[in-house]
């Protein structure tokens, strides 16, 4: 018997991913294209790169470990981004969100439970163990929320530096 909460659950997973990307998009789009790829100190990273990586990392956490869809990731090459214009970033953003809203509409909700061991490059920094595909999902909005704050922070340290 299917759980009666399997569809509210992906419902919510997709509600999520789908602000927090739209916020980061958002946050692109108002930073200066100037501005995009510059780093507001030494050591930090540029608005364009966070977008890159957040786009990155939630392609692999949602997408590969979540749904299970055979999908790949370089995430030195996320940090190193740059001269990709905003509308082209906050373009990849959305589009991601409908894909993973798509993913988890099709998703068999029994498949959440499904315990995988993702692959060195999907998982990211640390070591892959094992984990059901929900805690993928549940590890891509964390992992959304986390640079949401970081890019309003690098955006405005970057504002306040122009004026």
């Amino acid at each position: 018997m299917t759980d009666p909460s399997a569809p509210a659950e992906r419902a919510q997973y997709a509600d999520l991913l789908s602000w927090l990307l739209a916020r980061i998009a958002e946050t692109v789009e108002v930073t200066p294209p100037a501005l995009l790829d510059r780093a507001p100190y030494e050591g930090a990273t540029a608005v364009g790169a966070i977008a890159a990586h957040v786009h990155g990392a939630t392609v692999a956490w949602a997408l590969g470990i979540g749904a299970g869809q055979d999908v790949s990731r370089n995430r030195v090459a996320e940090f190193a981004s740059s001269g990709v214009p905003a509308a082209e970033l906050a373009a990849a953003l959305r589009s991601l969100a409908s894909q993973i809203e798509s993913a988890l509409s099709a998703l068999d909700p029994v498949r959440l439970d499904e315990v995988v061991t993702p692959t060195k490059a999907l998982f990211g920094e640390g070591e892959p163990h094992a984990m059901p595909r929900r805690r993928g999902f549940a590890s891509a909005i964390r992992h959304c929320a986390i640079h949401l704050g970081h890019l309003e922070m690098t955006a405005d340290l970057l504002r306040a530096q122009a004026t």
